[in-house]
């Protein structure tokens, strides 16, 4: 169980340095896609109900964000907290169909990703928010089938 932490963190950091150093300068109205809290749902959805191996690669998931972003451990603990939240949803969101899985992950997402929001800006400010979920969705959408295109329907 070690080695898809490490690999899940290297992933994590990878894309905190595509999300800090190319993304921005596709922002709209100072909003860009958060891929790591985009990755950490989709590992919380898809990995098994007893596997807990995407805790602690969130937590580090969330101090890189926090090195560019803002105080040390916010991010760590709204991440932690999506994680958590994702993972305790009822068995039967994560257990239907290959076709709604998508679906249940997207709504799933974009509550964790208002959520996440709200939090870390310290702000209600209605566009960047809906600028940030729109890209959510769109690099969730993304992942989600680059997901099933290299694992098919197996759980994590």
């Amino acid at each position: 169980m070690l080695i898809p932490a490490i690999i899940l963190t290297a992933v994590l950091y990878f894309l905190v340095l595509i999300q800090n150093s190319f993304l921005v300068h596709f922002s709209v109205f100072g909003a860009f896609a958060n891929l790591v809290l985009v990755c950490v749902c989709l590992v919380s959805f898809l990995e098994e109900k007893k596997s807990y191996y995407g805790l602690i690669p969130t937590i580090a998931g969330g101090i890189f964000i926090d090195l560019r972003f803002g105080p040390i451990g916010l991010s760590s603990l709204l991440l932690l907290i999506v994680y958590l939240f994702v993972k305790e949803m009822p068995r039967q969101l994560r257990d239907v169909s290959y076709e709604y899985n998508v679906f249940y992950y997207l709504i799933l997402l974009f509550i964790s990703s208002i959520f996440f929001g709200i939090i870390s800006r310290f702000s209600l400010n209605i566009f960047p928010l809906i600028a940030g979920l729109s890209f959510n969705l769109i690099f969730g959408v993304f992942f989600f089938y680059l997901f099933k295109l290299f694992y098919g329907n197996r759980k994590v």
